[in-house]
């Protein structure tokens, strides 16, 4: 799919260096020679299918503990998640009806600040926090990181330097979480959501996927936008996900 969109928009402008390399990057990965890894993804994807499998998966997954999956079965799983929605269903506890309530608190200078939240799964709990950001807020996001976005970078573990990858193709920027007042309102509503300081969290970070950009299995935490396609929240031990939706 992220193939054929950017041989489109190559077709429309030919002369983004940016979309091309895109392409070539997809076009390589398109035709690269299985290795023994990509069997055993194919494999798995393949067990999804199958009941017996999942009710062996379902029966792993009550032992909540980190290390239930190895790395490559969770990521596996994930794009799996993205693709498809979900991989067990939940008829044993009823029909899923998401519960909506608003949480309340003070920021540091005791103004009153309120979050809309809406409850996903009661167990283990998921939740998302709704109107956590207003249009003009994202606006303004955006408008503060244009100028700054550069082509996101990866820690390479074995020169321990910061380096661009083929698996990470999107651009970022970042904003202190004191960068202005707005950046300030949003830390003080992340605050009362969450019932956690951050006193040592990072920078607030704004990417930019692009048209066809891509990076491997992550962790996002809210959207500036909607998407046509892809970019679900997978949850490999509750075996679902959650569609891509704007803050």
């Amino acid at each position: 799919m992220a193939f054929e969109y950017c041989h489109l928009l190559v077709k429309i402008d030919p002369y983004n260096d940016e979309w091309i390399d895109n392409l070539k990057y997809f076009k390589n990965a398109t035709l690269k020679e299985k290795t023994l890894i990509d069997d055993e993804d194919d494999s798995l994807t393949i067990s999804l299918e199958d009941q017996d499998y999942l009710n062996k998966l379902r029966q792993r997954f009550k032992n909540v503990s980190l290390d239930n999956l190895d790395d490559g079965e969770e990521n596996t799983i994930s794009k799996y998640l993205c693709a498809h929605g979900h991989i067990f269903t939940h008829e044993e506890t009823g029909p899923l009806k998401p519960a909506c309530f608003v949480k309340e608190g003070t920021n540091v200078f005791g103004k009153f600040v309120t979050v809309n939240v809406e409850r996903i799964f009661n167990d283990p709990g998921v939740i998302i926090l709704r109107s956590i950001a207003s249009d003009k807020d994202i606006l303004h996001f955006k408008m503060e990181a244009y100028n700054e976005l550069q082509t996101a970078t990866v820690h390479n573990s074995e020169t321990g330097k910061l380096e661009t990858a083929k698996y990470r193709i999107t651009q970022s920027s970042w904003l202190d979480k004191n960068h202005d007042s707005i950046t300030r309102r949003m830390k003080a509503r992340v605050v009362v959501a969450t019932d956690l300081t951050l006193e040592s969290a990072e920078m607030f970070q704004v990417a930019n996927y692009g048209i066809g950009g891509f990076y491997d299995t992550h962790f996002d935490f809210s959207r500036m936008s909607d998407v046509a396609l892809g970019g679900n929240t997978g949850f490999p031990r509750l075996g679902s996900s959650i569609k891509c939706s704007k803050v």
